[in-house]
């Protein structure tokens, strides 16, 4: 059928589908920043949520230093626990909160507030004046207040939250705590808060956290290419390397590329700025001749190259990324580590690590703050655990598979997991199979993993077979014949996600256009 996408892939081993093509880094630390400040002793508390119940949605010292808190988006009800001894020293209706629970511990040899936000009423499970056990259940996840979700709004306050206190960074303060396990979890559900339970026991019934501490980077879901491309349309050339970057390392997520590219060139050739620095990426001659590369792979690094200069300010970024945490982590750089990053991009290290912290010149202290602020603007919201996804099956397969446009076309990219190398090494990303490998394993919660083959896709016994008039978003849909070559997801009104062939990235089209005008679909359901 001419016109329609074509992504066949013979089968493949187990192992060609395997790794992620981003850079050797420690998975323990690749999305952690030093923790700075006060940390509770080891062991001494427990975090207020089970791991894999939530994630983090925002992070201390946002919105221009007024976010005192971090916020854990979650399902609306899922429980919150105490984290540690201590009386409850409020419980109710609280301005901008909606509700909260403030908990009075002492932890070590000090007396610490923990606040609990934005439950409804009925999702407070304490009183005023009541004694709570580490890890018993005090609330529930709400969205009230000044709240566009459920999250919870987590804080911390040494010297006390009305004792004169000052909130700190919670991440930071529970890096070494304890969390509850499924077990204790489960158990907690059905027990009043007031059982007097040991310390004891309930330390017994928690585990290490690894990943306390460990927050999301600015855009770390990914670029909404839609968006970016409606305020830039000459930029769609950069998507594919944008994303590519991104890959680099967990520094240098696409939104934040994107934004310092708009920032310094505005994605127009052959830019050279006063001070003499060239190119898309505005790199001077000194610093290109030491961390430019061949981006797309030419034979030559030029800096008016759209995959040579996206390549090169990654790189540049992981570079400096790793100088901030270092020196974050010796006490001698202070800040937001964006922040950090982006001012030794701008001013330099040498004058960034001269100031101890963002360089204090005007064009610095603007350059820090307007491109997160871009970089937010083009992100895709957060993504969120495979149970976390809303709807339907169908609508969490397409929320699913969405969160990927503008991801690159790898023959044998994608896995449950989300993009990974292929078999051509050709970068990061997704083929058509792997694009619905991953789709339809998120809206099962990992129960439905499909073979990497368009056709066994196809013929897979665990999906129902729909008439082309009844197709409902979230089906696949097949070119005609026993073996198509290609398969894309129905997202409704005409329309599909796909990774369609080798140059054009995850996109949605028109159905026609990607398994042609007599095509076949399938349903799935968990």
């Amino acid at each position: 059928m001419l016109g329609v996408a074509v992504c066949s892939l013979v089968l493949l081993g187990a192992a060609a589908l395997i790794g992620s093509g981003r850079l050797p880094e420690d998975p323990r630390e690749a999305n952690c920043l030093p923790t700075v400040g006060p940390m509770a002793p080891s062991g001494s508390v427990v975090f207020p949520m089970r791991e894999g119940t939530y994630v983090v949605s925002d992070v201390f010292g946002s919105r221009g230093g007024t976010h005192k808190g971090v916020d854990l988006a979650a399902p609306a009800g899922t429980l919150i626990y105490a984290a540690a001894d201590g009386t409850v020293a409020d419980a109710g209706p609280a301005s901008g909160f909606g509700h909260w629970v403030v908990l009075d511990s002492m932890v070590g040899d000090k007396t610490v507030s923990t606040v609990y936000g934005h439950m409804w009423a009925e999702g407070v499970l304490v009183r005023k004046g009541q004694q709570v056990r580490a890890g018993e259940p005090i609330a529930k996840v709400g969205s009230d207040g000044e709240s566009s979700g459920p999250h919870l709004h987590l804080e911390v306050y040494p010297g006390g939250k009305f004792s004169g206190g000052q909130a700190i960074d919670p991440l930071g303060w529970f890096a070494r705590a304890k969390t509850p396990s499924d077990t204790s979890a489960d158990a907690a559900t059905s027990a009043p808060t007031t059982t007097g339970q040991s310390q004891v026991s309930l330390v017994a019934a928690v585990r290490p956290s690894p990943g306390v501490g460990c927050g999301p980077g600015v855009g770390s879901a990914g670029l909404d290419v839609a968006r970016f491309l409606a305020d830039y349309p000459g930029a769609a050339p950069f998507v594919p390397w944008i994303n590519k970057g991104a890959q680099a390392c967990t520094a240098t997520s696409a939104p934040l590329i994107a934004a310092q590219l708009r920032n310094e060139s505005g994605f127009r050739k052959g830019m050279v700025s006063p001070a003499g620095a060239k190119g898309y990426a505005q790199f001077m001659d000194g610093t290109w001749a030491t961390y430019g590369v061949d981006g797309d792979g030419d034979g030559t690094r030029d800096p008016n190259s759209i995959g040579d200069a996206v390549m090169s300010q990654a790189n540049y970024n992981c570079v400096l990324m790793k100088i901030v945490k270092d020196e974050m982590a010796a006490g001698r750089l202070h800040g937001d580590p964006v922040e950090l990053l982006l001012s030794m991009y701008n001013c330099g290290p040498g004058g960034t690590l001269a100031a101890g912290t963002v360089c204090p010149n005007a064009e610095t202290q603007a350059y820090v703050k307007e491109i997160p602020a871009t970089a937010r603007k083009w992100s895709l919201p957060t993504p969120q655990p495979r149970s976390m996804l809303a709807g339907a099956f169908g609508e969490r397969a397409v929320t699913a598979a969405r969160r990927w446009e503008g991801t690159p076309f790898v023959w044998g990219g994608g896995n449950t997991e989300g993009p990974t190398g292929g078999r051509d090494g050709g970068g990061v990303g997704f083929d058509c199979s792997g694009l619905m490998i991953y789709a339809i394993a998120a809206a099962s919660n990992g129960r439905i993993v499909l073979a990497h083959y368009t056709a066994q896709q196809l013929n897979d016994p665990r999906g129902k077979s729909v008439p082309a008039d009844q197709i409902a978003p979230g089906d696949l849909v097949f070119p005609a014949g026993a073996d198509p070559q290609h398969v894309a997801m129905y997202i409704g009104n005409g329309q599909v996600v796909h990774a369609p062939t080798f140059g054009i990235p995850v996109k949605v089209s028109p159905i026609a256009e990607a398994v042609g005008s007599t095509f076949q679909a399938r349903r799935f359901t968990a």
